[in-house]
């Protein structure tokens, strides 16, 4: 599901009813380890397990 020109959203479904939720933003991100600028951040909502979880990330459509 496309949230805004910029960013995206998907949600799956396990069959152990656990869901997960990606959100996909096109933003500057750092991964914290490294002094290397990303060009994607993503959010990841898992829920129906035993917590709900939030995890972030960094990532980058480049090859290298």
């Amino acid at each position: 599901e496309n949230l805004a020109p910029d960013g995206y959203m998907a949600t799956l479904s396990g069959e152990d009813g656990t869901e997960w939720t990606m959100i996909i933003d096109r933003n500057h991100c750092s991964d914290g380890m490294s002094d290397r600028t990303f060009g994607f951040q993503t959010l990841i909502f898992v829920s129906g397990g035993a917590e709900p979880m939030l995890l972030s990330g960094c990532c980058t459509m480049d090859g290298g």
